[in-house]
């Protein structure tokens, strides 16, 4: 380190994650493995599954690792509950940090979250159920199959707060809507079900609530047969 540098904060360095092949729970996040499927639960069901500063550590943390793991093939998200998969950022928690931390956060976290999830080299199912929403769809987004609840409702709210969407959605969105809509969509912030979502595009299919983990498991019981060297070095998502 430079003479007078300033240390980084010790919020930069997420702690390693426990080790335990086929069963670790972590205090915001659920991780099962089993024959070749990871589970990812995001767990904070009382807050819409938002995702606060330990949680987005937590999950910079995870990926790569999930991705380096020779047990596990493909990569199920969802969300605890059947309210919302993710909300995106936890705005309560936001409202109480300082403008330091929040430049921090907006250096070192928000910028590595945009393409964590994407860099993962196996493929990554989304399980929808309920509010889908600002980074939560911005996941959506990065991940190679979506499986949403008939009850889903999506959103890109931020430009309502403020800020643009800052978890990818101003690259990835045009991609597969156009520019035109994609502006529409995040200039307005409204909401959108799973039916018109399935017509644009962003998920592959809708199944009642009670059938979205199934159908996702199913898929990822399908996927998992790729051989490694199909999926090394694809294009990104």
């Amino acid at each position: 380190m430079r003479t007078g540098a300033r240390p980084l904060p010790h919020f930069l360095f997420p702690h390693s994650l426990p080790k335990d092949p086929n069963m670790a729970t972590a205090s915001l996040h659920l991780l099962t493995v089993e024959d070749g499927i990871a589970r990812v639960t995001l767990n904070r069901p009382a807050a819409l599954n938002s995702i606060n500063r330990a949680l987005r550590l937590e999950l910079l943390a995870l990926w790569p690792e999930l991705d380096e793991r020779k047990d596990v093939k493909v990569i199920v998200l969802t969300g605890s509950g059947d309210k919302a998969f993710c909300t995106g950022a936890d705005l309560k928690e936001r409202s109480t940090r300082s403008t330091e931390e929040m430049v921090h956060d907006r250096h070192y976290l928000t910028s590595k979250s945009t393409n964590a999830l994407a860099s993962v080299s196996k493929p990554v199912i989304a399980a929808i159920k309920g509010y889908c929403m600002a980074g939560g769809f911005e996941m959506v987004l990065q991940c190679d199959i979506s499986i949403a609840a008939d009850n889903s409702i999506f959103s890109l709210p931020e430009c309502t707060h403020g800020f643009f969407p800052g978890g990818g959605a101003c690259q990835r969105l045009p991609k597969l809507v156009g520019y035109q809509l994609a502006r529409e969509l995040i200039f307005t912030g409204r909401r959108w079900d799973a039916q018109e979502a399935k017509a644009l595009g962003l998920i592959n299919r809708i199944v009642p609530a009670d059938k979205v983990m199934p159908e996702a498991m199913a898929m990822a019981k399908k996927s998992r047969r790729i051989p490694p060297s199909v999926l090394f070095r694809r294009s990104g998502r």
